[in-house]
């Protein structure tokens, strides 16, 4: 079982800035589905991966969409949700994103705020961490994703 470790630099706008690093374990089954009708379609998910700190679940999305791949990892904590994007254009990062709800409830059911923030997508270790959460899926999975 391999470690992969995937940094993820949360902004909360109440509380200032806040750097938090991920530990995933592939130990989870990788779901594929297609729906090639639909503009954008998942390839390949992996859910619940370990992290550090401790959440209480995490996803990680390879998505086809208009001509580009997009990489999703989603982790929830309590009272809040972290979703960072990246858009890739034949195997190159053209962008990343990263958007922090926080929620009035530990359900999650109401937002009480909303950041999202562009990421500088060209950073050493911004790349080393997309590299990171390339390696969970399967390198046909990441070429059919990336080259069509």
């Amino acid at each position: 079982m391999s470690k992969k470790y995937i940094s993820l630099v949360l902004l909360f706008s109440t509380f200032g800035l806040i750097a938090c690093q991920h530990t995933a374990t592939s130990t989870a089954a990788v779901q594929k589905t297609t729906s090639p009708s639909s503009p954008a379609h998942v390839i390949a998910e992996v859910n619940q991966l370990a992290t550090v700190p401790t959440t209480e679940r995490n996803t990680a999305k390879l998505i086809q969409e208009q001509g580009r791949c997009l990489i999703q990892f989603t982790g929830y904590f309590p009272k809040a949700k972290v979703t960072e994007h990246w858009a890739l254009e034949k195997s190159t990062p053209v962008s990343a994103t990263i958007t922090i709800e926080h929620f009035q409830d530990d359900a999650l059911t109401q937002v009480k705020a909303s950041h999202s923030e562009v990421l500088d997508h060209s950073a050493v270790e911004r790349l080393a961490n997309l590299s990171k959460l390339k390696e969970y899926f399967n390198a046909s999975d990441l070429e059919l994703c990336e080259n069509t």
